[in-house]
């Protein structure tokens, strides 16, 4: 079951979970124990305080101690005892300075999304498999971990990662993510940590063809 996990259910982040909810979007909530919200009757977070459940507009959170394996038809909200503000200053206010732009750019994604879900959907899933089969057998790179959407790290054995990257830019003008994805934790736990992964990622308009040319760029530098 794969969730799409928002850190927080106040009011902001309440209306994100439901558009996601209704794009029709697995979407489960952290909170912390005192939640901090001040317009508690738009914040899913007062599932917390009530120790049950909360309601806006269409959509429902029940706190839970675990992630269901089933999707369902309410949020679950787990209490996270890691989801606190950072106690120095000036860290501690950052975070309450809201992305506005990225609030405004993930309600237009949101519009496309919703009639095209299906679609995108199916679209994915065949991206993936495709990807899969293009480079999973290429001779000094690694496909590492088990991809579930067509998002691919891939580990150049015989060369410096960083090294790699810079060349599906320079000569292929693909461009990846290299390096620890704002995720050390997770390349620790996938045991490629401290040198990272090359990332890449399809999207909703990237072509069969396309796949394949970068396939063939990869296997050209892995040489």
């Amino acid at each position: 079951m794969n969730w799409v996990i928002v850190r927080g259910a106040g009011d902001i982040a309440t209306g994100t979970i439901i558009r996601l909810k209704r794009c029709g979007f697995s979407v489960a909530a952290l909170e912390c124990s005192r939640p901090t919200a001040i317009r508690r009757n738009v914040a899913l977070s007062q599932a917390v305080c009530t120790g049950g459940e909360a309601t806006v507009e269409d959509v429902t959170a029940r706190l839970v101690s675990s992630l269901p394996e089933e999707e369902t038809a309410f949020v679950p909200l787990l209490i996270d005892p890691d989801c606190e503000m950072p106690p120095v200053l000036p860290d501690r206010f950052e975070p309450g300075t809201l992305n506005l732009p990225g609030i405004m750019g993930l309600g237009a994604a949101l519009d496309y999304i919703q009639p095209r879900f299906e679609d995108i959907r199916a679209r994915a899933q065949a991206q993936t498999a495709a990807m899969k089969a293009l480079f999973s057998h290429i001779p000094g790179v690694s496909v590492v971990g088990e991809p579930a959407l067509p998002v691919l790290s891939l580990d150049f054995r015989n060369m410096d990662n960083a090294l790699a990257a810079h060349r599906l830019e320079e000569e292929y003008g693909i461009q990846t993510r290299c390096g620890l994805q704002c995720a050390p934790a997770a390349h620790r736990a996938l045991g490629t940590f401290p040198r990272g992964t090359v990332r890449l990622s399809a999207g909703y308009a990237t072509t069969d063809g396309e796949l394949e040319q970068a396939a063939r760029a990869v296997r050209e530098i892995a040489v």
